[in-house]
C-alpha cells in the first residue's frame, strides 16, 4: 500500500503541481522517498501507538470506506450525479459517521432515540435483532 501511495504522490500531486517536466529518475526518487516516510509512520504506529487505539482506528477505517463507496459507484456508473455534489456527500458523510464515533466515546454503536424506541445503529450499517429474521438491519430496545 505505502508503494501505490507513493506512486500517486508521485505522479498526481509532485508531476502535475510542483514539476510538471520531471524525468522519470526524478519521478522514482520521490516515489521512494514518500514510500519510505508512510513506511516509517505505520511502523510508529505500530510501536507507540496503545492497542486500543488501533482497534478505534480500525473501526474508524471502516466507518470512512462505507461512506466513500456511495460516492464512488454513484459517481462511476451514474454520470448525472454532478462531482461537486459527490464530493461534498462524501464530506458531510465523513464528517457525520466521525463525529458520531467520537460522541459515543468510540464505541462502534450510535443510539439514536425514535420516539418510543431506543435504535441502535453502526456507524455506516445498522446492528442485528436477535429475534428478527431481518437480521443485521434494525436492533430495538424499549
Amino acid at each position: 500500500m505505502s508503494i501505490a501511495a507513493a506512486n500517486l504522490v508521485a505522479r498526481n500531486i509532485h508531476g502535475r503541481y510542483f514539476r510538471s517536466d520531471a524525468t522519470n529518475d526524478e519521478g522514482s526518487r520521490v516515489a521512494k522517498i514518500t514510500s519510505l516516510f508512510i513506511k516509517a509512520g505505520a511502523l510508529a504506529f505500530v510501536l507507540y501507538l496503545p492497542m486500543k487505539y488501533a482497534i478505534n482506528l480500525q473501526l474508524l477505517g471502516g466507518i470512512w470506506i462505507l461512506q466513500t463507496l456511495p460516492a464512488v459507484a454513484f459517481g462511476l456508473y451514474r454520470c448525472w450525479f454532478h462531482e461537486r455534489a459527490l464530493l461534498i456527500g462524501w464530506f458531510a458523510g465523513m464528517i457525520a459517521g466521525t463525529a458520531m464515533f467520537v460522541s459515543q466515546e468510540f464505541a462502534p454503536v450510535f443510539s439514536v432515540a425514535c420516539r418510543r424506541h431506543d435504535v441502535r445503529v453502526l456507524h455506516g450499517i445498522a446492528r442485528a435483532d436477535r429475534q428478527s429474521r431481518f437480521r443485521d438491519v434494525l436492533h430495538l430496545a424499549p
